[in-house]
């Protein structure tokens, strides 16, 4: 029997409710009756942010997998990968050949990376992209196919303030989705599906 159920003890007058102990037995029960529904309220709400915590995550490949990269969830669950500090093509390549659950990416982000000289094909796995910004660091060179993952998903590719002098232009009409591509600025140019 908790301490909620307990009876008032009314045959004795010195622990009934018109007694004074009798009115503090009352009140302890209402007092616990009250902590027990905050509890479960703190309990509840707790136990709901870490399930909202867990979801942000839930497509989110393991971090450990995908180190140095991560992986970060919007609200409307789209997920973005931040390569930034990939120490090489290899790390890359291992990366996006680890355990990808949910291989589409609204954005690959790979900003001021002073080690990628070369995307080679392959090295993004079966990922595919929405929004491709690998800028600020030293590529020199997109070979054929390292973006054929994202032909019909890629809106934007920004590979501007790099060392590029190589890239597959021809694969450009194979980017059914296409609206920019920045490079440097003798690449600068704008795709319209219409032309596709």
């Amino acid at each position: 029997m908790s301490l909620l159920d307990a009876p008032i003890n009314t045959e004795h007058p010195e622990s009934g409710p018109q007694c004074p102990e009798g009115k503090m037995a009352g009140l302890h029960r209402l007092l616990a009756l009250l902590a027990l529904a905050l509890g479960t309220v703190a309990v509840s709400v707790a136990e709901e942010k870490a399930k909202d915590a867990d979801l942000r995550r839930l497509p989110c490949p393991d971090p450990q997998d995908i180190s140095p990269c991560v992986c970060t969830v919007d609200v409307q669950r789209n997920m973005d990968i931040d390569c930034s500090q990939v120490e090489s093509e290899d790390q890359l390549a291992q990366v996006f050949s680890s355990n990808i659950p949910f291989p589409k990416f609204n954005k690959l982000v790979i900003e001021g990376n002073p080690h990628l000289t070369v995307l080679r094909n392959g090295d993004l796995g079966p990922a595919s992209f929405q929004i491709i910004e690998m800028t600020s660091g030293v590529l020199e060179e997109v070979q054929d196919g390292a973006l054929s993952m994202s032909y019909s998903t890629a809106t934007r590719i920004d590979l501007q303030v790099n060392r590029l002098s190589k890239f597959p232009f021809h694969e450009i009409p194979s980017f059914t989705a296409l609206t920019h591509a920045m490079a440097e600025p003798e690449f600068t140019f704008r795709v319209s599906p219409d032309h596709i």
